[in-house]
């Protein structure tokens, strides 16, 4: 916008000060900011209005999702995080939040790089939140029944069951704490290959924030193709690495503010399990045989494993859960040549049908 003021003669102190006042707020109507509170405002991330950006958000992603309309004057990730200008979209969601609200990066479009917006701004708020509780179709972490060690465990996530399964659900989102005295370390897994998602090929949204330190997993999945999904089962798996010292021990796990939703953005009633079904309990010492000895740990680019004749197959787990084969020599070297620096565990197979796995650290 460009301002023109025909002065000829006059040098009025009250000119100057009109010229400067305007010169400072065109600025910033041109930035987009949202400065009355009449105005409906979007606050990048808070898709819902709920005053908070969270797993929640993510809900009005998969229900606008593909949806256009009036792109911001200003679009991308904003700093700081405040209120932009926006003009309305043809459609509302269900509880009369218009479309723009989901369009987090301000650019005309609901699509998947919109999630990127509520990671950055995870957490952050608008001054005024409000929430909801609900009961119906089990939440559960069921008890552990294959542990793959006494330190290292995948736990399931279980929505639903045969008996009373999730019908036509079109989003969930919750939190799951966990004991940061007894767990090493802690990753989650939403699975791309669940029920929840077969369908849809690539297709869907799902945001995972982890803060080890609180003890607490933030997690939310969505469809995108405005279409439910009925089911039961596994929608997730933590895989989490135990301290060495909690043998009969129990790790209990409690899941919180839940919400799910249909397609049309409407409550889905979920039930969360009492929390003493929600409980690992750390494996006895005698769970498996004696160690399988190796030296040296911490490693750098090899390490040698005893008794090398009973050796079958190793394999290598990162953090992440990513498997790999190693390969090893008839002494028991084992070669670590590529393998980045970092805390790992090495699963051993002996001929004799026995597993074994040990921690590894890479240097």
């Amino acid at each position: 916008m460009l301002v023109i003021f025909n002065l000829k003669l006059c040098y009025n102190k009250s000119i100057f000060v009109l010229i400067f006042s305007v010169l400072i707020l065109v600025p910033a109507v041109l930035m987009g900011q949202c400065d009355t509170p009449e105005d409906d405002c979007v606050w990048p991330g808070d898709t819902n209005k709920d005053g908070i950006v969270n797993n929640f958000d993510v809900f009005n992603l998969g229900i606008a999702y593909g949806s256009t309309g009036s792109a911001r004057e200003q679009f991308g990730v904003y700093e700081p995080f405040q209120a932009y200008a926006g003009d309305d979209w043809a459609d509302n969601f269900i509880d009369g939040v218009n479309y723009k609200h989901a369009d987090c990066k301000g650019e005309g479009a609901v699509e998947s790089i919109d999630i990127d917006v509520i990671a950055e701004y995870y957490e952050l708020t608008t001054g005024k939140t409000k929430g909801a509780n609900y009961s119906g179709v089990s939440l559960c972490i069921p008890p552990l029944e294959n542990p793959m060690s006494q330190t290292l465990y995948n736990v399931d996530v279980v929505l639903g069951n045969a008996q009373i399964p999730a019908d036509n659900i079109y989003g969930i989102a919750f939190s799951i704490y966990f004991p940061t005295d007894r767990i090493d370390s802690i990753d989650f897994f939403i699975w791309d290959e669940a029920w929840f998602y077969t369908d849809l090929g690539v297709d869907y949204l799902k945001l995972i924030k982890i803060f080890e330190d609180e003890g607490r997993i933030d997690a939310a999945l969505a469809r995108t193709n405005q279409m439910g999904v009925s089911g039961f089962g596994t929608i997730a798996t933590i895989e989490l690495v135990t301290i060495d010292n909690i043998s009969g021990q129990p790790i209990t796990f409690e899941i919180a503010n839940v919400r799910a939703i249909y397609a049309d953005g409407s409550d889905f009633a979920i039930s969360v399990c009492p929390e003493n079904q929600n409980e690992v309990i750390g494996l006895e010492d005698n769970f498996a045989p004696q160690q399988f000895l190796y030296y040296p740990n911490p490693c750098e680019q090899r390490i040698y494993l005893h008794q090398p004749e009973k050796l079958r197959q190793l394999f290598l787990y990162d953090i992440s859960g990513k498997k790999q084969p190693l390969s090893f020599s008839k002494n028991g070297e084992v070669f670590l040549e590529n393998v980045p620096s970092g805390a790992y565990l090495l699963e051993v197979h002996t001929t004799a049908g026995d597993f074994f796995v040990e921690k590894v650290m890479v240097q």
